[in-house]
């Protein structure tokens, strides 16, 4: 079930992972064009990252990774 997972950022392979609650099932949401993320939230369908390099806040999909959408560009942080 897609709904019960947990959804991760890998800093080392630059990737969004997710697995069931047991931390089987394991897959990769999204592994590309992924910088320096540094924060991950879900929400409904999609789950939002920031990267520090892009400075960029985007979502996705949370299934496959589809429907990448920048929400913020330039934040800044204090």
């Amino acid at each position: 079930m897609l709904n019960k997972r947990l959804y991760w950022i890998d800093l080392d392979s630059k990737k969004i992972e997710s697995s069931d609650l047991s931390g089987n099932q394991r897959m990769q949401v999204i592994s590309n064009h992924l910088y320096e993320p540094y924060t991950l939230t879900q929400y409904a369908d999609y789950i939002y990252w920031a990267d520090w390099t892009t400075s960029k806040i985007e979502r996705a999909s949370k299934i496959n990774g589809d429907n990448r959408t920048v929400i913020q560009e330039k934040f800044r942080t204090m």
